[in-house]
């Protein structure tokens, strides 16, 4: 009985030796071989769910920056609107002298030199104390339609006078000189805008015109 109880104890120990100098061996001779121990399947799920986790963090944190985006273009459309609704309406008058018996071709381009030379006016550097006015009735008359009215004028005096009298409550104004190839002489004045300005500083001065 003794002698086999002894056995049993050697085995034991023969066992737990050597088994773990073939084990350390057998990692050693994998290391070498560049073979890469396998994680457990608890390691290797755990390893799954963080990645997984991390992914839905940033997900999360993608979704909440393009909220924010969403929410400060919309409250910046809000205070352009808002910007919009507070303007005083602005509009541009051309008047055209009918001493000059102009085609209606002829006076289509005429007033479109009008309005381009008061729009480009209203952009040109000047000393016009005026000028910042002149600028954001300009920018208010491009959000609101751009109003145009053709009237007409009896000849180049009333012209002249209309022209002096817009400039002295510091409306922008612009005359159109003529080259005279068609129709006209050459340097004749055919065209005065007023504006863009308010609706009511505008109509002050042309309100008594008639429409061409």
């Amino acid at each position: 009985m003794l002698t086999l109880v002894v056995a049993f104890g050697l085995a034991l120990l023969f066992d737990f030796l050597f088994g773990n100098m073939i084990s350390r061996a057998f990692g050693k001779s994998m290391k070498r071989l560049g073979v890469k121990p396998f994680l457990s399947s608890h390691k290797a799920s755990a390893s799954s769910s963080k990645e997984k986790t991390e992914d839905a963090g940033g997900k999360e944190k993608r979704k909440a920056k393009e909220g924010e985006k969403l929410l400060e273009n919309s409250s910046s459309e809000e205070e352009d609107e808002s910007d919009d609704e507070g303007d005083v309406r602005c509009k541009m008058v051309l008047i055209v002298r009918s001493d000059l018996q102009m085609g209606k071709g002829k006076i289509a381009a005429q007033c479109g030199h009008a309005t381009l030379g008061a729009y480009k006016k209203a952009l040109r550097p000047s000393v016009s104390a005026r000028r910042g006015d002149w600028l954001k009735h300009l920018r208010t008359w491009e959000r609101t339609g751009q109003a145009k009215v053709v009237l007409k004028c009896a000849d180049e005096g009333e012209m002249f006078r209309l022209t002096e009298t817009a400039a002295a409550v510091g409306l922008l104004t612009h005359v159109v000189a003529d080259a005279g190839r068609t129709q006209v002489d050459p340097g004749s004045y055919t065209v005065l805008a007023i504006g863009p300005g308010p609706e009511a500083e505008v109509s002050s001065i042309s309100g008594h015109l008639k429409l061409l």
